[in-house]
């Protein structure tokens, strides 16, 4: 009797500390994700992006790439932003000095990581 009480007594202190009832935690989809930064986006969040991003078009148009690609960044696998390689540097420096911006306008942007 004394090692029946054990075992239950064990097994309900089992069960308590468990907890999760059998539920996991869904991980979120990439749209729950978008919402919900797009939910602490302000207006001044969206001035500033439109202001660097004319920033560096302007420059580009005014013929002064170097310092436009030097603003550009790349995502890494992980989804962390950082500058451009050398490589891509390069390539880019290329592009648009064979390609010029003669003339630019944002019809449309979207925000939909922080990243």
């Amino acid at each position: 009797m004394k090692k029946l009480f054990i075992i239950v007594g064990a097994s309900m202190l089992m069960w308590a500390c468990g907890g999760s009832d059998g539920k996991k935690e869904q991980p979120k989809t990439f749209q729950e994700v978008e919402e919900e930064f797009a939910s602490t986006l302000t207006a001044s969040d969206t001035t500033q992006v439109f202001q660097i991003a004319t920033q560096v078009m302007d420059s580009l148009k005014s013929g002064n790439v170097e310092w436009a690609v030097g603003n550009f960044f790349e995502m890494s696998d992980e989804g962390v932003p950082s500058p451009l390689g050398d490589e891509a540097r390069e390539r880019m420096l290329n592009r648009f000095k064979k390609f010029p911006v003669v003339d630019y306008e944002m019809d449309y942007y979207s925000f939909s990581t922080p990243e």
